[in-house]
C-alpha cells in the first residue's frame, strides 16, 4: 500500500494515542521510544505530584504537543513511492490499538488499580483527593471501571493493620478503603476510644495534634502499634461521645453489643472487621457491620500524592 498518511489524521493520533501517531506514519521504533516517554511522564506526575504539581500538566502537553507534531511532519514528507508497512494501515492500527486497551483493563483489572480517597474517615494516613494504588491480584474480585470481570476464590492474606479496599456489604457497588483491624475470631472491643483485640489494649502513645485543614481544626492524635509491629496514626475527636449512634442492622449483628463506652463484637469466620484511622469521623465496621472475605478488592501498596 503506497497512499501517503494524512498530516491532520497523524496529528490527531500522535495527540490522543502518542505511540498510535507513529505507527501510523511508518515510524515503529519511534512509537516504542513514544510509548516508553508516556511512562516516564507518567512517573514524573506520580513522583512530582505533591511538590511540583503544577508543572506535571505542562510536561504532558508539551510532550503529547512535540509527538503530534513530529507525527504530523512524517505524514507530510511520507515519499510518494514509499510503501507503507502493514502495521500503518488502517485495520492493523485498530488492532494494535484495542490490544492496548485491553491491555491496560487487564492491567487494571487484575493487578493494580489507582484509586482516590473520597473522604477524610483514614486521615491523617490519606487525606481527602488523595490517590494511591491497590494491589489487587489475589483478593478474588477482578473488574474496573465500576465493571466486574470474575470473581473467584481469594489466596492473599490479610493481616491486622492492613488497609483494604473493599465493597461495601451493605451495597458491593461502591468501594470503599479502611485499615483491618479484626481478623475472623478475634473480639474486638472499642470503648472509651481505646481499642482492644482479644483482650489485649492496644498499645498507643501521643504525638502532636493534627491540623485538619479541610475543617480547620485540630484532633488529638496518637500512634497505635500492634503485636506484629505495625504503627500508624489515628485522630480522635474529644468533643465526640464514645457511644456508636444509630448502628445498622447488619448480617451477624447479634455478635455485637453496644453500649454507652462503644462496642463489643466477635468477628464471625469468613468476615474481617474494619476500622477508620480518623475514628470519630469514619463510617466504618462498627456502624455496617463486617466485611466478608468475597468483598475484599485489594490491598494498597503505594500513596501517589496527598493534597
Amino acid at each position: 500500500m503506497s497512499r501517503r498518511p494524512k498530516g491532520w489524521l497523524a496529528a490527531l493520533l500522535g495527540f490522543f494515542v502518542s505511540p498510535l501517531g507513529l505507527l501510523y506514519v511508518g515510524r515503529w521504533k519511534w512509537a516504542i521510544a513514544s510509548a516508553v516517554g508516556l511512562l516516564g511522564v507518567a512517573a514524573f506526575q506520580l513522583a512530582f505530584a505533591d511538590t511540583l504539581v503544577w508543572l506535571t500538566l505542562p510536561v504532558q502537553l508539551v510532550f503529547i504537543c512535540t509527538v503530534s507534531r513530529i507525527a504530523y511532519l512524517q505524514a507530510i514528507r511520507f515519499e510518494p513511492d514509499r510503501v507503507r508497512p502493514a502495521y500503518s494501515r488502517g485495520y492493523w492500527l485498530w488492532t494494535i490499538f484495542l490490544m492496548f486497551v485491553l491491555l491496560a483493563i487487564t492491567f487494571r483489572a487484575f493487578f493494580f488499580e489507582p484509586f482516590r480517597a473520597p473522604a477524610g474517615s483514614m486521615l491523617p494516613t490519606l487525606k481527602p483527593g488523595a490517590r494511591f494504588l491497590v494491589q489487587k491480584w489475589g483478593y478474588g474480585n477482578y473488574g474496573t471501571y465500576g465493571f466486574i470481570l470474575m470473581r473467584s476464590p481469594a489466596t492473599a492474606s490479610i493481616d491486622r493493620g492492613d488497609i483494604l479496599a473493599f465493597e461495601l456489604p451493605t451495597k458491593r457497588s461502591l468501594h470503599y478503603i479502611k485499615r483491618i483491624m479484626g481478623l475472623p475470631g478475634d473480639k474486638i472491643e472499642y470503648r472509651n476510644k481505646v481499642l482492644f483485640i482479644n483482650g489485649q489494649e492496644i498499645k498507643r502513645h501521643a504525638a502532636e495534634d493534627y491540623l485538619d485543614e479541610s475543617a480547620m481544626r485540630y484532633h488529638s492524635q496518637y500512634i497505635e502499634k500492634l503485636d506484629n509491629n505495625k504503627e500508624y496514626a489515628v485522630l480522635l475527636d474529644k468533643d465526640r461521645p464514645a457511644a456508636v449512634l444509630n448502628p445498622y442492622t447488619f448480617p451477624h449483628s447479634q455478635n455485637c453489643a453496644y453500649g454507652n463506652e462503644g462496642v463489643v463484637c466477635v468477628v464471625p469466620d469468613g468476615h474481617y472487621y474494619a476500622l477508620g484511622d480518623h475514628r470519630d469521623n469514619s463510617l466504618d465496621s462498627r456502624y455496617w457491620g463486617f466485611v466478608p472475605r468475597d468483598h475484599m478488592v485489594g490491598k494498597l501498596v503505594h500513596v501517589f500524592s496527598q493534597p
